[in-house]
């Protein structure tokens, strides 16, 4: 764990519910710490997003040794009846490589041509085999009925010191 930080935002409920699943507490220190340059990092995002709204953060690959692997979840609102399967509220991640190509949120095969998931609450971007250099994560939020949805974020691989660059609420 020498190069990387383990961040947990303050606020928001998102990430703590999920934990309470699991039980209260995770101790993730025997499942990072015997893996050399690799980490991984939490945020948790308190205040949330309305319809429209993005959120955004990067990170610099400084190994391709290992995949990037980013995930947002959130607790969604319950939807009506006659509506299932659906969300009330969809927010839809989109990792951006150093050339420019987008990923999106449960694609998982190529050409990630842009289409979006908008039944599941759970979205992971896995890229398998990440090219070294800047990668940005966007949340964006692309309907939310009831709101504004709080969210977490996970993203591991190979990744420099840096801290990488979070960036406000738009």
């Amino acid at each position: 764990m020498d190069k990387c930080d383990i961040w947990l935002g303050v606020g928001s409920k998102s990430f703590y519910t999920w934990i309470q699943r699991l039980g209260g507490h995770a101790n993730l220190k025997p499942f990072i710490s015997s893996i050399p340059d690799w980490c991984i990092k939490f945020v948790d995002v308190p205040g949330g997003l309305k319809t429209g709204w993005n959120w955004q953060i990067s990170f610099e690959v400084a190994k391709k040794d290992h995949p990037v692997k980013v995930t947002l979840v959130w607790t969604d609102f319950p939807a009506l009846q006659d509506k299932y399967p659906s969300l009330v509220n969809n927010l839809d991640p989109i990792v951006s490589d150093p050339d420019g190509k987008d990923y999106h949120g449960n694609v998982f095969s190529p050409h990630y041509d842009g289409k979006r998931d908008a039944i599941n609450s759970v979205k992971s971007v896995p890229i398998s085999d990440p090219r070294p250099g800047k990668y940005r994560i966007t949340v964006l939020a692309t309907e939310v009925l009831q709101g504004p949805q709080e969210f977490s974020l996970v993203h591991s691989g190979g990744f420099s010191d840096q801290k990488g660059e979070k960036h406000d609420i738009m």
